[in-house]
């Protein structure tokens, strides 16, 4: 059986009855009202405590009992059969008690009781009770909340004397944060007359600190009866432990995170050291096989001496192997060159940048077949890190030159620069170069990646870009129609916040080196 059933146990005593009537459970204020040691009334007749005239009255009401569900149920929603009746203490003093009673469905009885306040009984009577009482604090007051009567338990507990404590109504010495809640107490007590409720809430001490009061009142002839204990220590240790749970839960959040951060490093490392074996290997090899060409075209050179004419052609084939190594070695300098550039932040101007791109690939092969566009759409200005934009230019710009299609009578290469709108510049190269097949499209952007064997470039051109873009925050994307050209879109975001910050910085630091 499940006593700790959710019921209303907000009055001062309770106990639970078994299906024969005997007690099976009883709280420890109703053992101190009759006087009693639990072990003495547990498996007793709950019927033997009743005065003798009120006997036939608590039988009946007993046989009336109607079973109901009680697990899980709220208040509201239990039908509860009330009494007032005379219970017997040890001593076979009698009190007058009332509260409710509810039957649950497998027979026990659920009782809820309070001393009863008959409403003649002289203020003087009350005093004397209370006086009397085991528990620490008792005051009367008036509906208005002003103190009637306070023993020494309550001034004793503030810090006052009597004196000082009849000056003022009780909202006086409660906590300022806490005086609706204490209001609104007192309304409700006032509105469920000779009901006892409870509350807790901190009353301020003489010296200027506040002690944690648990209440319990009941509103009867336009006066307020409450009982209390300080409950200061067991508060403090409560909150204590609530700051420990929340730095512990804080702790194990960075714990977390810690945790997080080393094995997403560690996965990184992982990549990191992969792509370093294939970098090495894939170096290895295209430094390898220029080199391996050009001490072959030399050994033959030497075997041929006398053939000025074939020493030529061998000469010729040299340098372009050599140039083929050059070309190698600069993109491994600009791959380089990225991953270490400082960031500095300009303004850029992407027109005129995109013209020096150009203007630098002059002596590519077939740069003068291709046809150039170059357009501007808004105007808003646009703060960027030129080395690494030109980076990102100058290797999409010698590809569409590299990988034009000559068989094509007009060569392009369009480019529409779009500065509409304050927060990220996007940048369209379109050209009708060769294009790329379909099934290498996922592929272009990884390290060392060659569409075909026959590919000139290092591989390293398209990779270096993606790292680049990366790096500024910003995305990328290729579409490719194999033998028709390709479509390439460049989102970069605008650094004007970061660039204005590090100004302002930087005037304050001159502010500061001058004054």
């Amino acid at each position: 059986m499940d006593t700790k059933v959710s019921l209303d146990l907000s009055s001062e005593m309770h106990c639970v009855l078994d299906p024969s009537g005997k007690i099976v459970e009883i709280n420890a204020i109703f053992l101190k009202n009759l006087q009693y040691l639990k072990d003495e009334l547990i498996g007793r007749d709950f019927i033997d405590l009743v005065a003798e005239n009120d006997l036939g009255t608590i039988q009946e009401t007993f046989d009336q009992l109607a079973p109901q569900p009680l697990e899980q149920a709220q208040d509201t929603d239990i039908k509860f059969s009330t009494f007032n009746c005379q219970l017997k203490s040890k001593n076979n003093n009698i009190q007058q008690f009332r509260g409710k009673f509810a039957k649950s469905e497998d027979g026990y009885i659920y009782v809820l009781a309070s001393i009863a306040i008959m409403q003649d009984a002289p203020l003087a009577r009350f005093r004397r009770f209370f006086d009397m009482s085991l528990l620490a604090i008792v005051i009367i007051t008036d509906k208005e909340g002003n103190l009637v009567f306070a023993n020494k338990g309550f001034s004793d507990t503030l810090g006052y004397n009597w004196q000082e404590m009849t000056e003022y109504p009780l909202f006086h010495f409660v906590y300022e944060d806490d005086k609706q809640a204490t209001l609104d107490y007192f309304k409700e007590l006032q509105d469920n007359i000779g009901v006892t409720q409870e509350m807790i809430n901190r009353c301020v001490c003489k010296d200027g600190g506040y002690k944690w009061i648990d209440w319990r009142a009941i509103y009867v002839r336009d006066h307020v009866y409450a009982v209390a204990n300080d409950i200061t220590a067991r508060k403090q240790q409560e909150i204590k432990i609530q700051e420990l749970l929340e730095q512990t839960i804080h702790t194990n959040k960075e714990l977390s995170a810690s945790r997080d951060n080393l094995e997403k490093t560690l996965e990184e490392l992982e990549i990191r050291n992969f792509e370093l074996d294939q970098f090495v290997y894939k170096v290895s090899h295209d430094l390898r096989a220029p080199l391996t060409s050009i001490l072959g075209l030399v050994n033959l050179s030497k075997l041929d001496s006398g053939n000025a004419e074939r020493l030529i052609g061998y000469i010729e084939l040299i340098e372009k192997s050599t140039l083929k190594l050059d070309k190698f070695i600069k993109s491994l300098l600009e791959y380089s060159r990225s991953g270490r550039a400082d960031v500095v932040t300009e303004k850029i101007d992407f027109e005129a940048m995109i013209s020096d791109c150009i203007e630098d690939l002059k002596f590519m092969k077939n740069y003068e077949r291709i046809q150039r566009d170059i357009s501007l759409e808004g105007n808003q200005p646009f703060y960027s890190e030129p080395l690494r934009l030109r980076i990102i230019l100058n290797n999409i710009v010698s590809n569409a030159i590299k990988y034009q299609n000559t068989s094509t009578e007009n060569s392009f290469l369009k480019v529409k620069i779009d500065l509409s709108t304050p927060d990220t510049a996007r940048l369209i190269f379109q050209d009708n170069g060769i294009g790329i097949a379909q099934e290498y499209q996922g592929d272009v952007f990884n390290m060392f990646f060659r569409g075909t064997e026959n590919a000139e470039g290092s591989g390293l051109g398209l990779y270096i870009v993606k790292q680049t873009v990366e790096k500024m925050h910003g995305s990328i994307s290729l579409s490719s129609d194999y033998g028709k050209g390709t479509h390439i879109i460049l989102e970069v975001p605008n650094q004007y916040e970061q660039f204005k910050d590090k100004e302002s910085n930087n005037s304050h630091a001159d502010q500061a080196k001058t004054s």
